[in-house]
């Protein structure tokens, strides 16, 4: 007789532990329920894109304009290309692989890059900053 409870089906390791599978859908509809719990809004609303940044957030709660929302667009564009080219750090890295990827231990480029370049690149940044 065997003793415990059933087992469940679903696809196993080798081991005997069930292989956790989530699917996209599911993570989505966990992030969807969140975002409704937080800022008390429907199904349908939760799916703006917007909710996925602070300054997203800014623009769906109307505190920011939609000409302000492009601009700090156009500014997080322009500082992660400032110091991508520059091989600055990010001062908020999301994973220390992308610590490895931006420092140039993966997938960084050897090239040279154009100082006409940089150049227009700098001026632009001390005129945004």
């Amino acid at each position: 007789m065997i003793r415990g409870r059933k087992r469940e089906p679903g696809a196993r390791h080798a081991c005997g532990k069930r292989i956790r599978c989530e699917t996209e859908r599911e993570v989505m509809q966990t992030a969807l329920e969140a975002r409704q719990r937080h800022y008390g809004i429907g199904a349908s609303r939760a799916r703006d894109e917007r909710l996925g940044t602070s300054l997203g957030r800014l623009s769906f709660q109307e505190l920011i304009s939609a000409q302000q929302y492009d601009a700090g667009l156009r500014f997080a564009e322009l500082y992660q290309r400032h110091h991508m080219t520059l091989g600055l750090p990010m001062p908020h890295p999301q994973s220390p692989a992308g610590l490895m990827i931006s420092g140039g231990s993966f997938g960084g480029s050897l090239s040279e890059i154009d100082p006409a370049v940089i150049e227009r690149l700098r001026s632009r940044f001390v005129a945004a900053t």
